[in-house]
């Protein structure tokens, strides 16, 4: 069967579960759920900022993280970290913006938060 024949072809449905079971799930032909990053380069570091600090006595913490990184990551590698469960995460991505200082043109940069809430109770201390 020459490959053009085989384009022609339509798939059966068990074909499709074939095609889903090889792909680690995703018929689309993504890349699988799993991801092969370490922890640590999800997590980049805590935001120690005034906001993260009253977030944080609302058992909500702030980090700065990697920007390819998505929720299952995120939560995945704060469990790893610190030990604790999330009960959910949030993220929010900031662009890059044009700024003027002292008549200078620069930029700043672009900048990927997670808001992480943990149950009550859980305290994660930051040195």
């Amino acid at each position: 069967m020459a490959f053009t024949d085989i384009l022609k072809t339509k798939k059966s449905g068990s074909a499709k579960k074939a095609v889903a079971s090889k792909t680690g799930g995703n018929t689309k032909g993504g890349s699988p759920a799993v991801s092969s990053r370490s922890s640590h380069s999800v997590i980049k570091r805590p935001r120690i900022t005034e906001k993260a600090a009253l977030l944080a006595e609302k058992n909500t913490y702030a980090f700065e993280v990697d920007a390819r990184s998505n929720k299952i990551e995120i939560k995945r590698a704060i469990k790893e970290i610190y030990g604790f469960d999330p009960v959910s995460v949030n993220v929010v991505h900031t662009p890059a913006k044009n700024v003027v200082v002292r008549g200078k043109r620069g930029k700043k940069a672009a900048i990927h938060k997670a808001y992480v809430m943990l149950k009550k109770g859980d305290v994660i201390e930051f040195a």
